[in-house]
Order: structure tokens, then C-alpha cells, then sequence
């Protein structure tokens, strides 16, 4: 590194996303320590495939029922009893505008999704919008970001297609019935040619009831999609949607 890179590095004063402890040279995103605490909660498994959350493509019946044919993931959020280092990586995700940590979760989820399409050139990646009150309020759109990122790991060309038609609550405080109408037909895509045909991996930064993925992709199918799975680095099931994962064995 010059010496002009190691200057700006300490004049930035990075620090972790998990502990707040400040970063050795080099380190944008965790320390040492919670680096290995990450990677030791990303083991864990699926309750219903029993393959670690990476490996496994299992979704709620909700989301399989509105087009959706799988779910890729890195690991689960919980904000409750989750591991403090990946609620953490959300949260700046959603809230911190931290290139380093778009970045992070993009190459993450491209880690899981890299070999899983053989003919990329029909594939494209798609954003789940952010609402126009949230992007006033933290001045981006953290999933268009992060698909950005994504697109150039993976080599999937992203297409910013979807638009919101109206504004919607919060989902965060709303019961699974509720999400589901606040996003009913929130959605429309601004190019049909684009998605005529095409194979759709719609991201979206976390999925928890899967009513805004299920809206979008509702939209999507009657575009003229012709496939769409879903993607994300994180999933926030509660129990009673642990309770409808099932494994769906469709090809990819």
C-alpha cells in the first residue's frame, strides 16, 4: 500500500460494524474477532432441509405460491436472538449508507449463488425498490446497491425494472396478513420489453414474511417473466413461518 492509501485509511477511522472497536489497517468492515463470530453463525442450518442456510433454497409456501421457485440466503436475521455481528451487518446495510458493507453482503450472496446458472445471458438481477419516504429519510437505496455490487461479481446484468406505485407502511410493525396488503400491487415494471422472457433473480436485503418479494414478483410474472427465485442476504422467518419452509426440488 502508498503511504498516501495508509494516510486516508487513518484519517477515516473505520470501524467494526460488530463491535465498534477501531479496524487495523487494511479492514473495512469486521475485526478479527468478529469475523470468526460471523462465520460461525453462518453454520447454521435449515430446520426443515437441514442444509446450512447458504446451501439451502427452502421458502415459505407464500412465496412458492406467488412465483417465487427458491430462496437463496446467507444467514438469518433476528433481532432478538440473532447473532449481534449479522444484525449489525444489516442494519448498516439499511440505515449506515457503508459502501464497505453493500459490498460485503453483495460478494456473501454471490458466494452462494456463483454456479447456479449455467446461461447467465438469460438471467438478470432485479431490486426490490426502496419506498420514496425511506430514501428521503437515509438518502439511498440499499438494495439497488447492493445488487450493483452484486451484478459485477456474479456477472448477471442488473436491471432496475420495478417501481413502486404507491406508498406503503412500514413492514416492520405489521402482523404476516397486514404486510401483505400494504404491498398488494404496490408495484409496476417500467420496461416490459426488458422483462419479456427473461429469467429473474429478485433481491431483496431481507426477507421476512416474503409479502413484498411475493408483490414484486407477482408483478413481475405478469410482465412475462418466465422465472424468477429470490435472493438475500438474510432471512428473518419467525416461528410460524419456520413452520411452512418446505424444500421445493425444481430445477435451477
Amino acid at each position: 500500500m502508498k503511504l498516501t492509501d495508509r494516510a486516508l485509511f487513518l484519517l477515516s477511522v473505520p470501524k467494526c460494524i460488530g463491535c465498534g472497536e477501531r479496524l487495523s489497517f487494511g479492514r473495512f468492515v469486521l475485526c478479527p474477532r468478529c469475523e470468526l463470530e460471523y462465520l460461525a453463525y453462518k453454520d447454521e442450518r435449515c430446520p426443515d432441509c437441514a442444509q446450512y442456510l447458504r446451501n439451502c433454497t427452502c421458502l415459505p409456501k407464500y412465496l412458492n405460491r406467488n412465483h417465487i421457485h427458491k430462496l437463496y440466503k446467507v444467514f438469518r436475521y433476528s433481532r432478538k436472538s440473532g447473532c449481534p455481528v449479522s444484525n449489525n451487518l444489516i442494519a448498516a446495510l439499511k440505515h449506515g449508507n457503508n459502501k464497505y458493507v453493500s459490498a460485503f453482503l453483495a460478494e456473501e450472496l454471490a458466494d452462494v449463488l456463483r454456479g447456479k446458472f449455467s446461461d447467465p445471458d438469460k438471467w438478470m438481477i432485479v431490486s426490490l425498490p426502496r419506498s420514496a419516504g425511506s430514501i428521503m429519510k437515509y438518502g439511498y437505496d440499499q438494495t439497488r446497491l447492493l445488487c450493483k455490487y452484486l451484478s459485477a461479481d456474479i456477472g448477471i446484468e442488473y436491471v432496475p425494472v420495478l417501481r413502486r406505485v404507491r406508498a406503503t407502511r412500514e413492514q416492520k410493525t405489521l402482523t404476516a396478513l397486514e404486510r401483505r396488503e400494504n404491498v398488494k400491487n404496490a408495484f409496476c415494471v417500467k420496461d416490459t420489453e426488458a422483462v419479456r422472457g427473461k429469467k429473474v433473480i429478485l433481491v431483496d436485503d431481507v426477507v421476512t414474511s416474503g409479502a413484498t418479494m411475493a408483490s414484486a414478483a407477482e408483478t413481475l410474472h405478469d410482465a412475462g417473466a418466465a422465472r424468477i427465485v429470490g435472493a438475500a442476504p438474510s432471512v428473518a422467518f419467525s416461528t410460524t413461518v419456520r413452520r411452512i419452509f418446505r424444500v421445493k426440488k425444481r430445477g435451477g
